[in-house]
């Protein structure tokens, strides 16, 4: 599987065609209460296999982003003129005596 570059542009455009696919089944969701419709007979093995792998990937992906922003904070800490070694979040630095 090839890597592929995503800017914010298009992980908001991915976003928007997952909400867009939402608001297609919320709305065959609501034609379904408004007619009094118990069941609809619907073909899904293939939507919860695609679904599944979808949501595998948005963990890889945010795996790879959280991974990236280690880095990028690793390397501007690094490039910081005669800064002083930081703490992680949530540790203090012990004091000298």
């Amino acid at each position: 599987m090839t890597l592929q570059p995503y800017d914010a542009q298009r992980l908001d455009d991915i976003a928007l065609l997952l909400l867009d696919l939402a608001g297609s089944v919320r709305q065959l969701s609501r034609l379904c209460r408004e007619n009094d419709l118990s069941t609809v007979q619907i073909h899904d093995k293939k939507a919860q296999e695609w679904i599944a792998k979808l949501d595998d990937w948005a963990r890889d992906a945010d795996a790879r982003l959280q991974t990236s922003l280690i880095r990028k904070k690793a390397v501007e800490r690094a490039l910081r003129p005669n800064a002083p070694a930081e703490a992680p979040e949530g540790r203090k630095r012990p004091r000298k005596k």
